[in-house]
Parts: structure tokens; sequence; C-alpha cells
């Protein structure tokens, strides 16, 4: 849905931690848990997107599994359990400084931004905080680069963070990097095969 609705990252990332934090505090059964997607899913949108996309159209996205109602019940209940705590840290909001720092051109942050996007579904990535995960996405898409040096200075100094921190993050992002790539079936690495997002996801991973 995310993908045929052409929705920011943001978004995806915002959506993903929604239903995470719901599932914490609330049980939710199986067949109910499309619709809480989706209801985090336009909860997100509303709150990322300048034009969010109308209700109909998520209800088109799911073949319209839910009636209208349904939907904005589900949208109540979430808000009301996360006590409308809709802002939260993602990689994405480190990304855009370290990118900047590292004085990353389009292609070195495209790649970084992928190697972000591919930690929403996975459970290994929670342990990490999302600060060191975009330090070591830099990191590792201008190793796949070549660019040198890999650790730039003003990178180490605008995170905070020291190389020995960030590196058992680097090469968990970079194990998943090899296991996606081969697979070849995740929609993240679909969407960034698109030359117009210049096709970073063929960039091969190096080892760690």
């Amino acid at each position: 849905v995310y993908l045929q609705l052409r929705l920011l990252s943001e978004t995806l990332f915002l959506a993903v931690n929604i239903v995470d934090r719901l599932l914490s505090c609330r049980i939710v059964t199986k067949r109910k848990l499309h619709l809480v997607g989706l209801g985090a899913l336009m909860i997100a949108s509303k709150f990322e997107e300048t034009y969010a996309p109308p209700l109909s159209d998520l209800r088109i996205c799911s073949e319209n599994a839910y009636t209208t109602d349904e939907m904005l019940r589900v949208e109540k209940v979430i808000l009301n359990a996360l006590e409308f705590n809709l802002c939260i840290p993602s990689p994405l909001m480190f990304l855009r400084r370290y990118s900047k720092a590292a004085q990353s051109d389009s292609e070195t942050h495209t790649l970084s931004k992928y190697i972000c996007e591919l930690t929403v579904t996975s459970y290994s990535m929670l342990q990490f905080l999302p600060s060191h995960i975009a330090v070591a996405a830099v990191y590792l898409a201008r190793r796949m680069r070549n660019m040198t040096p890999e650790w730039c200075p003003s990178l180490l100094h605008h995170s905070e963070v020291t190389i020995e921190e960030v590196m058992p993050c680097a090469v968990r992002l970079n194990q998943l990097l090899i296991d996606v790539q081969e697979q070849a079936k995740c929609a993240i690495y679909r969407k960034y095969c698109d030359k117009r997002l210049l096709s970073v996801a063929h960039i091969t991973p190096i080892p760690l």
C-alpha cells in the first residue's frame, strides 16, 4: 500500500513504529492485524505527508476489505492507546544531518537511505539506536562506493559516536544488505532498483 500510494519513507517508518507500539500494549488478533496496519498508515500519512491520501484510496488499496467506519474506529483506538504520541526518532531524521556532515552526493545519500529503510522489517535491528543506524548507513554507503576516508572526521564529530560503538550495527546492516540482495524479493529492494532512485539496490555489498 505504501508503494502504491507513493508515500514518503518517513511515513513508512512512523506507521511501522505505531504498529509495534500498539502490539506492545494491546492484544490484536491475526484477523484484525491488516486493519491495524492500514489504520497506522492512515495516521502516519496524516502526520508526515503534505497531502495525505484520502480514505477512499486506502480502502481501494486494501480491496475494500474494510468499511469507512471500521477504519475510522481503528484510527481512534490506536491514537487513544498511544495517547496521541506520534513524535518518534527515526534513522531518517539523523540521516539528513549525517549525510550533510559527510558531504554525501545524491547517490551516496540515496544508498544510505535505502540501507536505513531495510531496517524497517528487521527485528534484529531494534537493538540499535536510530542515530547509530543512520551513521552506520552512511559509513556503509561510503565503503560500497569506495569513498575515502571511510570515516570522515566531520561525520564522527556530528554523530558524537566512536567507530567501535557503531561497527556492530554496521556489521548487522551489511549482512542485511547481503541477504536482501540474494533473495531479491523485498519490496524495498525492488523500489530502490528503480532508475529514478539511481538503482542503488544493485550496488554490491562489501565484506566486513
